[in-house]
């Protein structure tokens, strides 16, 4: 593309799609989950390795207006009790869906007004730049723009009353970006979860094969931290976690059996469930934590043994 070619009215739009684009990556720190979907019931999404670091990693979100992303901190929990209770998570989804509801729809429609609408008109030879059809254009996408924002306003203090701050910093990125103003219903709902374990939230707002892989990997990490030194989780902390995955059909007796060992495997790791073939060697995704040796009857040979 030359851009040196472009009309001010086609560089307008770049800036407008690169502003919205801008919007729909996430820098998210470690002890953080994101749930969302575009469709459907949300999923937890999950960073590419290459966009991953050990100080966090870029999650690509849900590239429709509509889109409802939740950020969960399983880091900042106050109240364990409160944090685990999946009844008031369910609550919170359905109040989220309720205000957000009208903002999605005017969203998509901005959306539409800017990014298929306008290309329409500009190339449209019938359409006089500044005619009388191109300033109604302008005036209908204005007044889309404020009365999101108006909205936005609105459902936020219907969420957060006490974050008066927050709500005017976001209000006033809206006044300024029309691509941040599009995104107005994934950004009230973004932090709507505040205080509750991601694990809660799976099994509040995901389907039960989602809820199921998140249980798993929750109950795992709790008995067997990354790092092989660390102390274990609380075992308080555990039950209330058992008690989630159970309340979702998952028997944590199950989570913490061992995998089916694949032909050539040894030894496997108890936090990620990964395999190797050899018996002394650490996990490469668990930090320093050993893997141990499969537990297998006389008559069910592993490894080099199956091949005799």
């Amino acid at each position: 593309m030359d851009f040196y070619r472009l009309s001010d009215t086609e560089l307008i739009l770049l800036i407008l799609a690169a502003l919205y684009l801008f919007e729909c990556v996430l820098w998210l720190a470690p002890g953080k989950s994101i749930f969302g979907a575009s469709f459907g019931r949300p999923r937890c999404r999950v960073a590419h390795s290459a966009l991953s670091n050990d100080r966090g990693s870029f999650v690509l979100l849900g590239l429709a207006p509509w889109s409802k992303e939740f950020i969960v901190d399983a880091t900042s929990i106050r109240d364990a009790d409160a944090a685990f209770d999946v009844e008031a998570a369910r609550e919170r989804y359905q109040e989220i869906r309720r205000v957000t509801g009208s903002l999605g729809f005017l969203c998509t429609l901005q959306f539409s007004l800017v990014f298929i609408l306008g290309p329409v008109l500009l190339y449209d030879p019938k359409v006089v730049i500044g005619g009388r059809t191109v300033w109604a254009y302008l005036l209908l996408c204005l007044c889309y723009w404020l009365f999101i924002i108006g909205l936005y306003w609105l459902a936020h203090r219907s969420l957060y009353r006490e974050k008066m701050g927050e709500r005017w910093k976001k209000t006033l990125m809206m006044l300024c970006s029309p691509g941040t103003a599009m995104r107005a219903a994934t950004n009230v709902g973004m932090n709507a979860f505040d205080g509750f374990h991601p694990l809660t939230v799976a099994c509040a707002i995901c389907d039960p094969r989602e809820f199921q892989k998140q249980a798993a990997e929750a109950i795992r990490f709790a008995y067997f931290p990354a790092e092989a030194e660390e102390a274990d989780c609380p075992a308080t902390f555990r039950d209330l976690l058992e008690a989630v995955a159970r309340l979702g059909g998952v028997d944590p007796a199950d989570v913490l059996k061992q995998p089916m060992a694949d032909p050539d495997a040894l030894a496997w790791c108890r936090r990620c469930n990964g395999q190797s073939t050899t018996h002394d060697e650490t996990c490469p995704n668990c930090g320093s934590r050993h893997m141990v040796e499969f537990e297998t009857p006389d008559d069910t040979p592993v490894g080099d043994l199956a091949k005799a």
